[in-house]
């Protein structure tokens, strides 16, 4: 891995400033798309740029009171809420699609982009949580699984083990290992056993 690489902190978070101007621009042209959008997105937090958060939360809130939404709407909102700059973009996003057939494309890029930046936060929370000698282990270890799996949104965690039984089964297999104790069946294969440890029900 490059240095850069190995100073995850020191990198923007993951985003698609393309698609989140195409996708506001798709719902200025034809505000129809809209509810399909929101389908895919959630809050403005999903857009990366702050102008195109605040254009998103003002098309949300024009939505929300279903009102018209398109260009001159959209700009006079962010007036309203005392967004100048995010009201004078407005202006340009509406060009930057020329059809809004492509609306629910963009937007999934756009998601795909929000999720991994939620990971990344997640991951850098999960590093400092690490370092808290406040925590227990399990608190620690605990805090890093919710984080995760609150960033990734899994919805079905019938096949996820918790990181603390990982880590458990982790230590309990290199304990053994320490005492000369091999944990799978061996295969009378010395190098393949070595490498293996024995074969892991499971893992065949």
């Amino acid at each position: 891995m490059t240095e850069k690489e190995l100073r995850p902190f020191d990198r923007a978070l993951p985003s698609d400033l393309e698609s989140e101007g195409a996708t506001i621009g798709a719902c200025l042209v034809d505000s129809v798309v809209v509810d399909g959008v929101t389908d895919v997105l959630g809050g403005p937090s999903d857009f990366y740029k702050t102008v195109h958060q605040q254009a998103w939360n003002a098309i949300l809130d024009l939505r929300a009171r279903h009102e018209a939404i398109d260009a001159s709407t959209v700009s006079s909102e962010l007036k309203q809420q005392g967004y100048t700059d995010a009201a004078t973009a407005v202006g340009s996003l509406q060009w930057a699609v020329p059809t809004s057939a492509n609306a629910l494309y963009y937007a999934k890029r756009v998601a795909a982009q929000a999720q991994l930046a939620r990971a990344k936060v997640a991951c850098m929370a999960s590093i400092v949580k690490v370092y808290d000698s406040g925590a227990s282990v399990s608190e620690r270890l605990e805090f890093i699984e919710r984080e995760v799996l609150k960033a990734t949104k899994l919805k079905d965690r019938r096949d996820v083990q918790s990181m603390s039984q990982v880590l458990g089964e982790v230590f309990a297999d290199r304990e053994q290992v320490l005492k000369g104790i091999m944990p799978g069946l061996m295969t009378g294969l010395p190098e393949l056993d070595e490498m293996t440890r024995g074969l892991q029900r499971g893992k065949l």
